[in-house]
């Protein structure tokens, strides 16, 4: 159906231009003007989507309109993300480059010394984007009175509920509900009618795959231009390490990617042109050996799994520019460190372990204790290892015994040395185990 799309979008218009005002990056001209006709025609589309999921049944040129309103309420909803990623970038990225000479940054349509040519390119492709998918969505509503759609009230509903109450033989397709496409799907097949799967593989928006030793990847999927989230099963398949680059070129729609179990090495640069991903779970690829830096550069994503990675031995070193990450899960994997500026991801929610580094060569890059500070909506479970007595005033000032939503805390010591100060400095009751190691659940707050 289309109405959570369309109520989701409704959201999404409110939420980017409430961004721009309020990061004072005004990246598209008569932003407000155009934002405001997409939002009165959404509201008009919203208005019938009832009458017009009901007369698709019997009529095809709704069936049809509907179809139409759904690719292009995707391809918006790209669209406001790609707008939304570029104020993101512009505060993590430029505000950064900047914040030596500018107080404050204000940037209008026109030329500013704060973007770069590539930015001035990004700015016309985004407002042409725009303009593209609202004349879309201005068409579309147009046909709203030649469909003869109407805004069904309480009382056109009692009507028609009062018409179905009419006696008769025949069966009121009204009441009929189903997968109609996986329908005429299963028909066809029984009815030994060729599918072609090559013409309906661009609307394809959800994709689970198996892959195995004797598959090969299919290059089919690279013109599902429109879809959203993959998983795929891989079973030690060579090819999916090679084929990742062009996948990752041309399925940039892409919100969730699912590589988790799969014999991958490292995750190819080109994961930075996925700027509407939001999670990406790695989780058991034990032969990933790194990332990319420019992952930092996916400023929408919300969620990152490496566990059990174990050939993995360090995190991006600019962690700290993903500032919408919500899970960063990394317990059983490699990762030696915790890379400075984690500080910055004060909307985690999990973080279930925490590698203080011992020093040597990562000294320079790696976060000390304290950078827990603000990270005071860490939940569930958290593991802290390599703790030291010359670190006390760190895991003090971390303020272990704010982050109220921890049900479980666990310690890890090298030496046994000052471990009841680090205890204090968290929150009681805990229980000390002799040796070195510090396990304990928090009771229920007060």
């Amino acid at each position: 159906m289309a109405e959570p799309l369309i109520s989701l979008l409704l959201e999404q218009i409110t939420q980017v231009i409430t961004q721009q005002v309020q990061e004072e990056v005004n990246l598209v001209r008569g932003v407000n003007k155009q934002a405001e006709k997409l939002k009165s025609n959404l509201i008009d589309i919203q208005a019938v989507l009832e009458d017009a999921e009901r007369k698709q049944v019997k009529e095809k040129t709704v069936r049809v309109w509907l179809d139409k309103l759904k690719d292009v309420c995707y391809d918006m909803d790209d669209v406001l993300d790609e707008w939304s990623y570029a104020i993101l970038t512009w505060k993590t990225g430029d505000a950064e480059e900047n914040i030596h000479n500018q107080q404050k940054i204000r940037c209008s349509f026109l030329g500013s010394p704060c973007f770069c040519l590539n930015q001035v390119v990004q700015r016309r492709d985004i407002a042409l984007k725009i303009k593209d998918v609202s004349e879309k969505v201005d068409e579309i509503a147009n046909e709203i009175a030649k469909h003869g759609l109407l805004q069904i009230n309480k009382a056109t509903d009692h009507e028609l509920q009062q018409q179905k109450r009419t006696s008769t033989s025949q069966v009121d397709e009204l009441d009929v509900y189903g997968r109609d496409d996986e329908k005429k799907i299963v028909v066809s097949k029984l009815l030994a009618e060729k599918v072609s799967v090559e013409t309906s593989i661009a609307r394809v928006r959800h994709l689970s795959m198996m892959l195995s030793r004797e598959t090969t990847f299919p290059p089919s999927i690279h013109r599902a231009k429109g879809l959203r989230s993959i998983l795929i099963d891989n079973s030690g398949d060579p090819s999916l390490g090679v084929a990742l680059p062009d996948v990752m070129k041309q399925l940039t729609c892409i919100r969730s990617l699912n590589l988790s179990q799969s014999s991958i090495k490292e995750i190819p640069k080109e994961v930075g042109k996925l700027i509407h991903l939001r999670h990406l779970n790695l989780e058991v690829c034990r032969e990933l050996v790194s990332l990319p830096e420019n992952m930092c550069d996916l400023s929408n994503l919300q969620s990152l799994n490496v566990s059990w990675c174990s050939s993995l031995k360090e995190l991006p070193g600019a962690i700290g520019k993903l500032m919408k990450l919500r899970h960063l899960c990394i317990y059983g994997s490699g990762v030696a460190f915790m890379p400075k500026g984690i500080e910055r991801l004060t909307c985690l929610r999990t973080l279930d372990c925490f590698i203080v580094c011992c020093g040597g060569e990562n000294e320079s890059k790696a976060a000390n204790l304290r950078e827990l500070k603000n990270l005071d909506h860490i939940g569930g479970r958290l593991e802290i290892r390599n703790l030291q007595g010359g670190g006390i005033e760190e895991a003090v000032e971390a303020q272990l015994k704010n982050k109220k939503r921890l049900l479980y805390l666990e310690l890890n010591f090298d030496s046994d040395s000052d471990g009841d100060i680090l205890i204090e400095g968290a929150s009681t009751p805990w229980f000390w185990k002799p040796g070195g190691f510090v396990s304990g659940r928090k009771i229920a707050q007060p």
